[in-house]
């Protein structure tokens, strides 16, 4: 039995297709994990990189003639997958290339009859087609829009008896995305789950085909969900097995139990006990377990990735126009559909920051400078369904006393500072409502059973004892909803003493510390405006925090509690944190609980406002 494979790849073509530059990696990707006998241990295995027609059909000849039955053949093709208005199928080639009229210069491609002939007349038994790319079509009904859009007769034109058909489309490209994001992502977890033996589900030691395909499509669906990848199973014939793994290897284990844990993109808090103890049986390093977690959740990060792409170019948009136009709305859809995102994946995102915009006035020089800034916060605290409500879990702010000495009967009690003097710790209000001032309210002095003695003077007053006479203390708690803000007070009777007066700034000292606070602000690079008592702030996280905002050998400690954070982020969603021992950490938005995000994003877009 001998084991072949073509691998396939074309990123170039000629007019009217857009370069898909991540065809080149995907085959590259393959062969490494196909071609190690530890791996797939295939006999052969020859890439084919942006040929011509000729060169392209004298290979897949060669792949399937002189075969025999038991011969194992994989083909793998990453590049655009034409059908024209017969509903005929065409591999595109590196000269590909349609007309001014937009019409298919068919000599420039490989017919998919071509290659069902090829597949047909093979004496192989046991044959793989693996299509991973673009289809196109070059008269697409208005009716049809989805990204995933699968030709039916891919099935009737490659499919026959002991055979396997694998196939994950996207429609249109974007180049701007295609710069950040590989469109082989299917690909990616494909090899995946042959590299690390992971798509071994049943744990029989043994890779199928159709595991494989169930191993990558589960990833897809987190980190790309409009893409659906499609199997066409094996007609009258036995699963066809592609390699075998070790089922005792050390990560694998561990790997397969951090899968079991992982739950809304998370791993349970109950778990870690369980992790640390199974790396230490299993002889483990530290390293070793945080890259395995950082891949097993690395899907789900992918995803608020892409949210966060969709978020920044909806903000660039948003920065030159405030009312999208039918050219802005097909931009927005294209983007959409290159990042494999769905209508509900990305209506939050709209919503979201129109309240926060609203927050803004309605200028052109505003509308760019809000929307460029709300791009820059996370989205993956975004609730599935679109809601304008902002979040109703706002910490309250904690309950000040303010000591107040009798003045005079007009004013018993000493009122609270103006608020342009106060620090800024009411909640976040609607986007059409606005804050009221502060009110002091007296409080009611103690009832007694007797009449009250006349007062005394301050400086004849006797210092507090047991039996003294007792002044209340004046307790303001500031609650702000919109414009219904109320102030009520609570007294409290204690016991009375002579209040000494706070020491007053003189102008020079307040100058200089208020020269000193703006010197502080101006220090958050990352997020704008984002004062320092932004440590007030916390975000819950449950995962590795790092030193770096990247992946790697960095990993300073694992917890599951909140933490302040700075409010620093970047662009990607990293989101920086404090330590309790002081350290300062990142976290990745793979870690972050999406509750504790709006009520972070609720707590820093507040200490933002002047």
């Amino acid at each position: 039995m001998a084991k072949i494979a073509l691998l396939i790849g074309v990123s170039e073509y000629g007019t009217g297709l857009s370069p898909l530059p991540g065809a080149l990696k995907a085959v590259e990707a393959v062969q490494r994990v196909l071609q190690p006998l530890e791996m797939g241990g295939f006999d052969e295995v020859k890439q084919l990189l942006n040929p011509n027609p000729p060169l392209m059909r004298e290979a897949i000849e060669s792949l399937f003639s002189g075969r025999t039955q038991d011969d194992l053949i994989l083909l793998f093709f990453s590049g655009y997958v034409i059908q024209d208005d017969q509903g005929q199928l065409y591999f595109a080639t590196s000269i590909t290339r349609k007309s001014p009229r937009a019409e298919l210069i068919r000599v420039s491609t490989v017919p998919a009859s071509f290659v069902h002939e090829l597949m047909n007349n093979s004496s192989s038994m046991c044959q793989v087609v693996i299509l991973d790319g673009c289809f196109s079509r070059l008269s697409l009904p208005e009716e049809i829009t989805a990204i995933n859009d699968c030709p039916v007769e891919l099935k009737t034109r490659l499919g026959g008896e002991g055979r396997a058909i694998l196939t994950s489309f996207t429609s249109t490209q974007d180049s701007s995305v295609l710069t950040e994001f590989d469109h082989s992502v299917y690909t990616r977890y494909l090899v995946e789950g042959m590299r690390t033996g992971a798509a071994d589900l049943n744990r029989d030691g043994s890779i199928s085909v159709e595991e494989l395909h169930q191993y990558a499509s589960n990833k897809v669906q987190i980190a790309a969900p409009a893409l659906k990848p499609e199997f066409y199973a094996v007609a009258n014939g036995n699963p066809i097995q592609l390699m075998r793994v070790p089922i005792d290897a050390s990560k694998l284990k561990y790997r397969q139990e951090v899968q079991s844990w992982v739950s809304h993109g998370a791993i349970a808090e109950a778990a870690h006990s369980t992790l640390e103890q199974l790396a230490k049986s299993l002889q483990l390093t530290t390293e070793d377990c945080a890259d395995i977690q950082d891949e097993v959740l690395r899907p789900y990060q992918e995803y608020q990735e892409k949210l966060q792409h969709y978020k920044r170019e909806l903000a660039t948009l948003l920065s030159k126009n405030s009312c999208l136009d039918t050219p802005e709305r097909e931009q927005l859809s294209n983007v959409q559909q290159s990042l494999g995102l769905r209508d509900e994946d990305v209506a939050p995102i709209e919503e979201h920051m129109t309240v926060q915009l609203a927050h803004f006035s309605q200028t052109d020089e505003d509308i760019h400078e809000a929307a460029l800034g709300v791009s820059r916060s996370k989205v993956n605290s975004l609730s599935s369904t679109p809601s304008s409500v902002l979040p109703k879990d706002i910490p309250i702010p904690p309950v000040q006393l303010v000591d107040s000495t009798p003045v005079s009967d007009k004013d018993a009690y000493e009122v609270m500072p103006a608020d342009s003097q106060r620090e800024s710790n009411s909640v976040p209000v609607t986007p059409s409502l606005s804050l009221s001032k502060f009110s002091s309210v007296s409080a009611q002095p103690p009832f007694h059973s007797t009449p009250p003695k006349a007062p005394t003077s301050s400086a004849s007053s006797p210092t507090s004892s047991a039996s003294g006479s007792t002044f209340p203390k004046k307790i303001v708690l500031p609650i702000g909803i919109g414009g219904t803000l109320a102030t009520l007070a609570l007294a409290f009777g204690l016991l009375a003493r002579k209040p000494t007066a706070p020491p007053v700034a003189s102008s020079e000292q307040q100058t200089a510390t208020n020269t000193a606070k703006e010197k502080a602000d101006r220090k958050l690079s990352l997020t704008p405006s984002v004062s320092p008592e932004s440590e007030a702030c916390t975000i819950f996280v449950n995962g590795n925090l790092r030193s770096t905002p990247k992946a790697g050998d960095n990993v300073l400690t694992s917890l599951k509690e909140s933490l302040p954070v700075t409010g620093k982020r970047t662009d990607d969603g990293w989101v920086q944190v404090k330590l309790p021992d002081g350290r300062i950490a990142w976290a990745n938005p793979g870690i972050i609980l999406s509750d504790s995000e709006r009520q972070m994003e609720a707590c820093l877009a507040q200490k933002r406002r002047p």
